[in-house]
Order: C-alpha cells, then structure tokens, then sequence
C-alpha cells in the first residue's frame, strides 16, 4: 500500500511539473514564432516603400499627422536588414502573366524555381501567404499589373527549430531533474500516513490477538453450560454470535496481511474452469433452497498459475455474495473465457435496489448499499475487500459493473501462454 500511494504521489506530482513544463515552453516558443512572422510581415511592407524618401512637409503645430510613409514601418528605419534581405521580386500583368522578374538579391534561386513560387501565388488569389520557406506578398499597381515580392526566412525557421529544440532539451533536463528531486520526496511525503497505517495495522493485530483469547473463552464458558443446564434459544445466539466474531476477526487480520503483502503464496498452475464448478457446487444447497436459476458457461482447457487456494477463497466469497443478495426466484449465471492472454471470468446475479448500489464503493471495507438487507444476511462488509486483494496479490483484477436489474462482476487473471 505504501510503495502505490508513492507511485501515485509521483505520478500525480509529474504530471502537474509536465503540464507546467508543456504551457511555460509552449508560450515561449509560440510567442517566438509570432515575432518572427510579424516581423517578417514588416520586412515586406518596409520592401514595398520607395527607396527615395519623398518630400515630406507637415507641421505637428498644426496638428497635421506625418505621412504613412513615416510610419512605424518606414523603409529608412529598417535600412541595416533592408540590406540583408533575401528576397526576389515578379510583375504579373493583368491577364495573369508573367511579366518580369527580379532575381538580383536571391542568387541561390533559379528562375525555373521562381516561376512556379509565383505561378503558386497567382493560382491562390491571396494578397499574401507563406510557405516553403518564403514569406510573399501582393501589390496592385496604378496599371493593373500585379507586383509579388518573396522573403527568404528560411534563416528564421531554422533559428525556430533551434530555439524549439533547445527548450525540448532543457524541458526534458528540467523533467528529469523534477523527477528525482519528487522520488526523493515520496517518501517524506508519505511518511505520515504510512505511520499511520502502520499503527492501524499493529492495533488490528495486536486487537485481533487480544479477542481470540475472551472468545475462546466465552465459547467454553457457553458449551459447559450447556452441559449442565441444557441447550437453549440463549446459548445458541451467545454461539453464534461468537463464531460470527471469530470469523470477523480471522478475516481482518488476513485482509490487513494481504493488503502489506505479508500472506504467503504458493503459486502453481490449474485448471480455472475446473475449480470454479468445484467452488459453485459448494453453493448448489444453499442456491436450491433460494429457488435460484444457475447456468454455467465454462470454457474448457483455461489454466492460471496463482494461488490455487487463495482463487478458490475468491471464488467462494463471490458466489456467496451473489447467492445472498440474489433475490429468491432469481437468476445467477456465470462464464469463463479466453480474453487475449487473460483468463475472464463473469458472475452476475439479479439484484434488488441497483441505484442505491455504488460500484465505485462496493470494495470498500464495510460498505454496504442497503444496511437491514446486509445485516439480515449475515455479511460482515470485508468479503468483496479481501475478494479484490486476492486478485491483486495474484496479478489479477476484479471490477464491478451495473446492467439492467443485474450486478456483475468481471474477474481477470494472467492465463498460462
């Protein structure tokens, strides 16, 4: 129990330190990538403005606003990468064809190359775009005549490769390091409840212990007064009742020792089928004098290596469960199958009141769903616990599921290759 609600603290903690790591890189490097765009969107505008600085003449004291040209985007005050620019500028007349092209600051493009950009921008009919590597923009002239100017950015997208890959890198580093660093905290983190469970674990031993001695005694005081005063509606209930708190006792020691991985296991293989008509016949009595409907649908040949006899507590403990909450006249059916390298068995019993029933809870220690119903059958609220840490112990597992009018268990254990 101790080392899974480590594995769980770890799990937990990463997953919040991945979720962090995943939004601070992520914005990082989506907001490195709407720099570089938008400022490759005003290298282009900056490569439509006149190389010539116009006449320009305003008054501020007038409250006359500068012209366009001097805005934030003016063409002088990006001379430096104006001049490092790598770019190729095309004319396309109005019927679509191409009339120039200027490849004098892009000598690594053929012309062949530059055609099909172009013919690609014209074919898309937007006024921009980008793609394989290039950043392009359209123009309309005074004449109809389209200008389209191509920005190489290759340059930025493998500076954006570089940045992503080195936060990729350093977000793993980072993950790794927050891995060890939280391994090392389990177990401080975990420390108080696992003196805790500790402490609830001896005070049931030692408790268990404790009783076994006033019942045995109690027991022996009863049956020799039954000797000498003769058996009566008194002594049996002090007997029963008893034995009922024997039984309890034995159970919660041996769930507590299950559930540390204390009980002691001897794995072989066998035959599942076999043993679970073997466990359901136990039970054919008690289900013939409940009036109860069986149907068996075994699948012959399955065998599991696992504790024969832990399984065939697991299996009792099921069908007494489904026999005693199966209403009279009711149905109980049960199946094994091959389900890829699982053994899957399905017991399922009509029951009563299925809404007020939580599967989620139905393994818990002393739940129960309907509290008369419970106790008039005489279950002390640990037989599906110590059913589940069976399974587990055996690498196995075991679920509960609601159908209609039925509750159904599913039973999986690692089947013999």
């Amino acid at each position: 129990m101790i080392a899974a609600l480590k594995k769980r603290f770890v799990r937990v903690a990463m997953t919040a330190v991945t979720l962090l790591l995943v939004v601070v890189l992520g914005t990082v490097n989506l907001a490195n990538l709407v720099v570089v765009r938008r400022e490759a969107g005003s290298l282009l505008t900056a490569l439509s403005l006149p190389e010539e600085r116009p006449a320009m003449a305003f008054s501020p004291a007038r409250g006359e606003e500068p012209p366009e040209a001097m805005g934030r985007w003016d063409r002088w005050d990006r001379e430096d990468e104006l001049k490092k620019a790598v770019y190729f500028t095309a004319r396309v007349s109005e019927e679509g064809e191409l009339a120039s092209l200027d490849l004098d600051r892009f000598g690594a493009l053929t012309e062949e190359e530059a055609r099909e950009l172009v013919e690609a921008a014209v074919k898309s009919g937007r006024k921009g775009g980008s793609g394989h590597g290039y950043r392009w923009s359209r123009e309309e002239g005074p004449d109809g005549a389209l200008t389209y100017r191509f920005l190489d950015t290759s340059r930025d997208t493998r500076s954006l490769w570089r940045v992503g890959l080195f936060s990729l890198g350093v977000g793993a580093l980072a993950w790794l390091l927050m891995l060890l660093i939280v391994i090392r905290l389990s177990a401080r983190a975990v420390r108080p409840f696992a003196e805790n469970v500790e402490k609830q674990k001896r005070f049931i031993t030692d408790a268990g212990h404790e009783i076994k001695t006033p019942l045995a005694i109690i027991q022996a005081n009863v049956e020799a007064m039954e000797l000498i005063q003769g058996e009566n509606k008194w002594s049996r209930n002090i007997k029963e009742q008893t034995a009922r708190l024997g039984d309890l006792t034995r159970n919660l020691l041996t769930l507590s020792r299950m559930e540390e991985g204390q009980e002691k296991r001897a794995p072989q293989s066998f035959d599942l089928a076999e043993l679970t008509e073997k466990t359901l016949l136990m039970f054919g009595e008690m289900a013939e004098s409940r009036e109860l409907e069986l149907s068996l649908e075994l699948e012959p040949g399955i065998t599991v290596t696992a504790d024969r006899e832990e399984i065939g507590r697991l299996l009792s403990l099921l069908t007494d469960n489904a026999v005693k909450y199966c209403p009279e006249g009711g149905a109980l059916a049960v199946s094994l199958k091959k389900e890829g390298k699982t053994a899957l068995l399905t017991m399922e019993n009509d029951c009563e009141n299925l809404e007020t029933l939580d599967t989620e809870r139905i393994f818990d220690r002393f739940y129960r769903a309907d509290e008369s119903r419970d106790r008039k059958s005489g279950g002390y609220g640990i037989g599906l616990a110590t059913a589940l840490a069976i399974a587990k112990a055996n690498g196995g597992s075991l679920l509960a599921e609601k159908g209609k009018d039925r509750l159904r268990f599913l039973l999986r254990l690692p089947q013999n290759t």
